[in-house]
């Protein structure tokens, strides 16, 4: 007999969080995260649920836990898209269609409570932390805040009525030489024929001022994306600051048009070559590990890519491609990764051609009235 309750104790919330652990013991592609970074995902002082507010449900069989959802309603997301639709976040289940359906059902028996019409993910917890399942591209791991799950969930999904929303994409790049020489030349025209334009790094010596001035560009240019909420102040301030120690400034180019935000692009190491060889854990040895291990990190993820709408089509795209390609080579990695990336996202697909990149991943959102 399968039973779903809501998490209510600190010791279901860690059967919440242990879940995955032992789902994922025999898949060599999963890469277990820090759970220091999880329970803080969880915490009050996560200021995503300053806006937001979830119910944690776990399927449990013969007393042994056999999947896990959240239920979000968003209230930002809400007001800004004017639609009643909520999120299911976190999901993990056994291959079982009875127990992804009892998740299911329980997480949208508590969005129906919060008047809300759709559900839609998964989400964890938002379009701007990671989102979508998994459907092609099982046979590697993921790049750092990429998902990963087993191949099983789509049909679980398609099978208890949900419908694709959009299609997300990972786009895969061997960092060329020969690459840069053709960007080198883009770049240069534009530049020319733009003298106003600059191009630099983060200046990570002022880093609260560079985070409100990537945030304003981030809002601007993904304003008109599918699914997109702005990131407010604290959520910007918030994850800046998890992330600092591992910005690498070179990877970060801004670029600016007679002084005015036009662009920026945010990459960092493939954390996960390191990572998927802790366990979860941020121990002393384990600590040793990642400092030894990340100076071997031989990829990288471009995960954002921001062009103010007014300064679109106009070649600011090779000059920050070329900026951070030129910091790739000369930093000696040799794969990027360029995600994700919306099915109808023309002007990113482009972008990613023009690094070279080929889609090798497909993720899925999906969505189903309640």
């Amino acid at each position: 007999m399968i039973t779903v309750d809501e998490v209510t104790s600190k010791r279901a919330l860690a059967d919440f969080v242990d879940f995955p652990y032992r789902l994922y013991r025999d898949d060599a592609n999963w890469v277990p995260p820090l759970k220091r970074d999880v329970r803080f995902t969880f915490g009050r002082r996560n200021p995503f649920w300053h806006h937001a507010e979830r119910a944690l449900f776990i399927a449990r069989r013969e007393g042994g836990v056999v999947g896990r959802v959240a239920a979000i309603k968003d209230y930002e997301y809400v007001e800004f898209a004017g639609e009643p639709c909520g999120y299911f976040g976190f999901f993990e289940a056994e291959n079982d269609g009875d127990v992804a359906a009892a998740l299911w059902d329980a997480a949208g028996a508590w969005l129906r409570s919060k008047e809300l019409t759709a559900m839609r993910g998964p989400m964890n917890p938002s379009t701007n932390e990671e989102c979508a399942f998994l459907v092609e591209g099982f046979d590697r791991p993921p790049f750092i805040m990429m998902t990963h799950n087993p191949p099983y969930y789509a049909a679980l999904a398609e099978g208890y009525g949900f419908r694709k929303a959009r299609d997300l994409f990972a786009f895969l790049a061997s960092v060329s030489p020969a690459r840069l020489e053709r960007l080198e030349r883009l770049a240069a025209r534009t530049q020319a024929r733009n003298p106003g334009l600059a191009v630099r790094h983060v200046n990570v010596a002022d880093f609260a001022r560079e985070v409100q001035l990537v945030r304003e560009i981030y809002n601007r240019a993904w304003e008109d994306n599918w699914g997109f909420v702005p990131a407010t102040r604290e959520e910007f301030e918030s994850t800046a600051k998890r992330l600092k120690s591992l910005v690498v400034p070179e990877l970060v180019p801004i670029v600016t048009v007679d002084g005015d935000p036009a662009g920026f692009i945010f990459t960092v190491p493939n954390y996960n070559e390191v990572l998927i060889k802790m366990g979860g854990s941020l121990g002393p040895v384990s600590l040793f590990k990642f400092l030894k291990g990340k100076r071997k990190i031989r990829s990288c993820r471009l995960m954002l890519f921001g062009i103010c709408p007014e300064y679109r089509k106009r070649g600011v795209d090779a000059v920050l491609i070329t900026s951070n390609l030129r910091a790739t080579l000369a930093l000696g990695y040799e794969k990027a990764e360029c995600s994700w990336v919306l099915e109808d996202n023309e002007l990113t697909k482009r972008a990613a051609a023009m690094m070279g990149a080929r889609p090798y991943k497909r993720y899925r959102i999906y969505e189903k009235k309640i």
